[in-house]
């Protein structure tokens, strides 16, 4: 059986998870490794200890020391130079070949498989395109003709076909966790990660899904959901081998089948009863759907507001929540008591200072419990770059940049957008939830806001609004992946890490 290396950084990958279990059912061998990316976040990032304890050449070398039959990156954009640097590095020293998956070459694998050390190119869901491609290495048979793939043959770019999404999502195993347990055993126990659906009903601009939800041949297909019986026989599996402290559903809009909901909060409660995050949007969110959420043990709902400007969130955005929508759907989830975590999108065409204080007023009023901000990140294929391109906010080699996913942009910290006087306004919507209307008042009357910090305090704002508002159990689930103690413990077990190769090193 072909042996595969999954190489990663950061984070857990449910994606890596599950076409982990889904290989390994077939006999494959599979190996990650794993780059935490100590000190290089989405809200810190080009620093000195990222410098010193970086974490490249022993990635490197413990993919060398696999021995594998096929490398495997499944990349993001904001990752894309990273991975392109550690797959250089790999194919410079052995002849191993090397498969790129996930959203970035998924969107644009014309220029992923221009890459030197870049193989294959996987577009779309992977666990059919690897289980088949391992298959024919293992067979020593040609791969030419599997769909999904892109791939290089005597010197010539073979495109295959996209072949229909998974179907029966209750037919695939259940998401090899102990890949990342056994890696760092924080990922799993302090916060559970799982996903009850595949796709999203809507295609925001700004989202991948604005190019995913036009990727496959049957469009009707594309949002599918597991079965709740699936979902819970899961959770009591994991609850009782992890003995996790909450879940993160991960979702693109869990709301979205009142009926479904209705079933899977009955078997939750009776059977998992562990506090849960989940994204929402707001016309998913009525009284009804939000005591459903409640009477389940949903503690914490992403609501995705991004502008107030509604011709902008139609328009730009293909949003076509109301205002009275959002403002409802935080009263409803509110008398609900589950924490209402919001967010608004900074730098998006057609925005002016005017509309982000509009936005201030909106949550001033209405108050969710938390609110963060974004600013625009062009990613990729997304229908956005193309309003923005019409508009003149986008030029074209600025689209070829962002392509070729080479200039590192985090959405946390600045994205493509970056304004220094937004970034002022967008601190006193840090702010909003906790000011006393009065005050709020007074801020705005005197603009006091341009005297406002311009770094962003995204990170310091939610632990402050955590503590202020809303008892330590409320605010672990604020942090619905780690919180910054978690995230501490996550870092010391790394620094520990790197520490000891560099002496075992020195000792030698």
């Amino acid at each position: 059986m072909a042996r595969v290396s999954f190489v990663y950084r950061n984070n857990e990958s449910l994606g890596i998870e599950y076409i982990s279990a889904f290989i390994k059912k077939y006999g494959h061998q599979v190996r990650l490794v794993f780059d935490p990316g100590l000190f290089d976040t989405y809200y810190l990032t080009n620093n000195l200890l990222n410098i010193i304890f970086n974490f490249n050449k022993i990635t490197v070398d413990c993919i060398i020391a696999t021995d594998p039959d096929l490398v495997a990156f499944s990349v993001v954009s904001d990752d894309y130079a990273w991975a392109c640097e550690i797959a250089k590095q790999v194919k410079a020293r052995v002849k191993v070949p090397i498969i790129f998956g996930g959203i970035h070459p998924t969107s644009v694998p014309y220029e992923v498989i221009k890459e030197d050390f870049v193989d294959y190119v996987c577009v779309g869901e992977g666990e059919y395109p690897l289980l088949e491609l391992l298959t024919a290495i293992d067979n020593r048979k040609s791969p030419s003709k599997i769909s999904n793939l892109w791939l290089k043959e005597d010197g010539k770019v073979i495109i295959n076909n996209v072949r229909s999404p998974l179907g029966d999502l209750d037919s695939l195993p259940f998401a090899d966790k102990d890949i990342f347990f056994n890696e760092y055993s924080g990922f799993i126990k302090n916060s559970f990660m799982i996903v009850t659906s595949r796709g999203c009903p809507h295609s925001c601009s700004f989202c991948a899904n604005s190019y995913l939800n036009n990727l496959y041949p049957e469009k009707a297909g594309y949002v599918r959901r597991r079965s709740v019986q699936n979902v819970i026989e899961e959770l009591k599996l994991a609850k009782n081998k992890y003995n996790m402290k909450r879940i993160t559903i991960f979702d693109d809009l869990f709301t979205y089948d009142k009926q479904w909901l209705r079933e899977f909060g009955q078997e939750y409660k009776k059977y998992i009863d562990l506090p849960y995050f989940c994204c929402v949007s707001p016309a998913s969110i009525n009284e009804e759907v939000a005591y459903l959420l409640k009477k389940s043990n949903c503690a914490v709902v992403g609501l995705g507001i991004q502008t107030l400007n509604a011709n902008i969130r139609r328009e730009i955005l293909f949003r076509y929540d109301e205002n009275d929508q959002i403002a409802k759907a935080i009263k409803f989830l509110r008398k609900s008591k589950i924490y209402v975590y919001s967010n608004i999108i900074l730098g998006l065409p057609g925005q002016g200072l005017d509309d982000l204080l509009e936005d201030a007023e909106f949550l001033n009023f209405n108050k969710p419990d938390i609110n963060t901000i974004y600013w625009q990140r062009y990613y990729p294929a997304t229908a956005i770059i193309d309003k923005a391109l019409s508009l003149s906010y986008l030029k074209k080699e600025d689209v070829v940049n962002i392509n070729s996913g080479k200039s590192y942009a985090p959405y946390s910290l600045g994205g493509n957008t970056y304004n220094k006087d937004m970034a002022r306004i967008g601190n006193l919507l840090l702010l909003v939830h906790m000011l006393p209307r009065a005050l709020f008042k007074f801020i705005i009357r005197n603009k006091v806001y341009k005297i406002f910090p311009v770094r962003n305090y995204n990170f310091l704002s939610v632990i402050l609004t955590g503590f202020i508002k809303k008892p330590f159990f409320r605010m672990k689930m604020i942090f619905f992946y780690l919180t910054p103690f978690e995230y501490l413990k996550f870092c010391l077990f790394y620094v520990n890490k790197k520490i000891t190769i560099m002496l075992r090193i020195k000792v030698i």
